[in-house]
């Protein structure tokens, strides 16, 4: 500064410095000493000129020297400019102070001009909310909530509590002056209230009162659901918010154990729908076997039973078709029984599973349900060779094929496509059927359901099959997943790890001799289908 401007700043430094009714210091910002003090700063501290250059501001401020040094270091950095104190005067009296610092230059230094506001009066009309009779009696102790008042800061956010009822400080943990140095984002899920703050502090702002659910977290950790009803009022000229937080602790657990009593009763009435369709599965083939018995039997006792066999001979074929349809049923009975039992295990041999793809095509396209419908595979490779139970895997792929010749028209197309896909094999069913809805994707796979579940549907089947098949999925360590669309068409595609059991390539199974017990799995699954 030269000397015609220092002369010019030491002009309006006595106009406003000393001739000023606020209370003024110059705070050195190297070592905090008090370098000048307006004569409105001596009459409050009760010190003299001599007596006051002679402190430093650690010397009247009661925080410890860090927390000084800290926020003088946000006020430098032009981060922060208003703090609140408590000052000790020359007496040892303490006074609430609300400091206003400001960085300037002073013969060559950085100093904190600084303008300190008494506010003892204020918190003090603050601090008799405690003689209130209202607040201890009716609204704060007396209240089975946590109640508690807090200010708002200069940013609009929570500030520092200033009252606390009995029961908050007892069960959230903190004694009351741990509480006057925390603020309500110190003891609830902040992550929550954040989200809808602004809204919040809208309609505060309006006057009303605000009511929401959020999550008190107590001085030991735990986590507590509570209810929060907050209210503004005016106190000295400064906003005030009146919040009581109730514990819905045992509300959410009535809550969950009506969302359970619910998922109860949907699953109860599915088994209810299952046991009944069970009902008409069974009962359709014992019917159609037990009339084709009693029609022999008629033919045999008219003394003409050799010739009306011969004419008969399709029903046993209807007699051996209902009987494996009866004996899918019970598997499928005993298998998911074996899985919620967790009675179900898998004997993991490698395979090549392209071989064991390859034999259940030849045995479906065979068969009389494909009629019509083409079924296609298609790799690159004729050789992939994982670990997988046969019998269950055979069961996937029989299952995802059977209900893509189920939902596609006998002039339809059924793709098996299978490849890798990082560290799995992929297995596709795809089929240009009648698609399914997507608000019934999500549930295909669990126990009891049927996207068709009329009894008079175009094809049999207990609603187990999917269900069964993703489960023997998960206990290989893969997955199972659905695309479809309405008239589009679906894709099944199951994942299976990409791992043998055995290092040595002659271990592996081709699986070429198992043809009279595959065809029989493939007659069983396929059983109802209607042809």
């Amino acid at each position: 500064m030269n000397k015609s401007n220092e002369k010019n700043f030491n002009i309006s430094y006595q106009d406003v410095f000393y001739n000023s009714n606020l209370i003024m210091l110059l705070i050195d910002t190297k070592n905090g000493d008090i370098i000048d003090a307006n004569p409105s700063a001596l009459n409050f501290y009760g010190y003299s000129k001599d007596e006051m250059y002679g402190l430093k501001i650690f010397d009247i401020n009661n925080s410890n020297d860090e927390e000084i040094w800290n926020k003088m270091n946000l006020v430098i950095k032009h981060k922060e400019n208003k703090f609140y104190f408590k000052h000790k005067l020359s007496n040892g009296e303490l006074r609430d102070v609300e400091v206003n610092w400001g960085v300037t230059s002073w013969n060559n230094k950085n100093v904190l001009h600084t303008v300190v506001n008494d506010i003892t009066e204020s918190v003090k009309s603050i601090g008799n909310l405690e003689e209130s009779k209202i607040k201890y009696e009716v609204l704060f102790n007396s209240s089975k909530d946590y109640v508690y008042l807090h200010l708002i800061d200069d940013n609009g956010f929570p500030g520092r509590f200033i009252e606390v009822n009995d029961i908050a400080k007892r069960n959230i943990g903190y004694t009351r002056e741990e509480f006057l140095d925390m603020t309500p984002m110190d003891i609830f899920d902040s992550k929550g209230i954040m989200k809808n703050y602004s809204a919040i502090m809208e309609t505060l702002l309006e006057g009303k009162t605000v009511t929401f659910e959020s999550i008190l977290i107590t001085k030991s950790g735990s986590r507590i659901p509570v209810e929060i009803n907050s209210k503004v009022f005016q106190l000295i000229n400064q906003p005030i918010v009146l919040t009581a937080a109730r514990d819905i602790t045992r509300r959410k657990i009535m809550e969950k154990d009506r969302e359970k009593l619910i998922e109860e009763k949907e699953y109860n009435k599915l088994r209810s729908e299952f046991f009944a369709n069970i009902s008409h599965e069974l009962k359709t083939p014992l019917n159609m076997i037990f009339s084709t018995i009693q029609f022999i039997k008629v033919y045999l006792e008219s003394g003409k039973g050799i010739i009306r066999l011969r004419e008969g001979i399709k029903y046993l074929d209807k007699m051996l078709l209902n009987s494996y349809r009866l004996l899918r049923i019970v598997n499928n009975i005993i298998d998911i029984t074996k899985i919620d039992g967790d009675f179900y295990t898998l004997d993991l041999v490698d395979h090549n599973i392209i071989c064991l793809i390859n034999n259940i095509v030849e045995e479906v396209s065979q068969s009389k349900q494909i009629k019509g419908r083409t079924l296609e595979m298609q790799c690159e490779t004729k050789d992939i060779s994982i670990a997988v139970d046969s019998y269950s895997f055979e069961r996937i792929i029989l299952n995802l094929i059977s209900n893509s010749i189920k939902f596609t028209d006998k002039d339809g197309k059924i793709i098996i496509k299978v490849y890798e896909e990082n560290d799995y094999i992929c297995i596709s069913v795809m089929d240009d059927g009648i698609g399914i809805d997507k608000d019934k994707l999500s549930c295909i796979f669990d126990p009891f359901r049927q996207v068709d579940r009329s009894l008079n549907r175009a094809n049999e089947g207990s609603g187990m099959g999917l269900s069964i098949s993703r489960a023997l999925v998960e206990l290989h360590g893969g997955e199972i997943k659905v695309e479809s669309m309405i008239n589009k068409g679906s894709t099944f595609t199951v994942k299976f790890p990409d791992r043998k059991n055995s290092l040595e390539d002659n271990s592996i199974i081709e699986e070429g001799n198992n043809r009279i017990n595959r065809g029989n799995q493939v007659k069983i699954e396929l059983s109802d289908i209607y042809y």
